[in-house]
């Protein structure tokens, strides 16, 4: 999930519907958006090392297998 234009130097919280997540069990990393940030391996493991993008200069988070609830809508900004 893209965050902003980094960098960044962190992440307070993680906010899910109006409530701070409970991300105990669930692997997940942060990129502070710097331009020598490399490749996400999750990302790069399902879409081969060679089409994936480091996304630099762009801060984001990487969930992996989170379970979302099925609805419409499952951010709130």
């Amino acid at each position: 999930m893209a965050l902003c234009e980094g960098p960044i130097t962190g992440i307070g919280r993680i906010w899910a519907d109006g409530k701070p997540m409970d991300l105990s069990g669930v692997t997940w990393r942060w990129y502070p958006g710097d331009e020598t940030q490399a490749a996400d391996p999750f990302i790069a493991a399902k879409m081969g090392a060679a089409n994936t993008p480091a996304y630099r200069g762009t801060a984001y988070v990487v969930f992996e297998e989170l379970a979302l609830p099925a609805r419409e809508q499952t951010c709130s900004w």
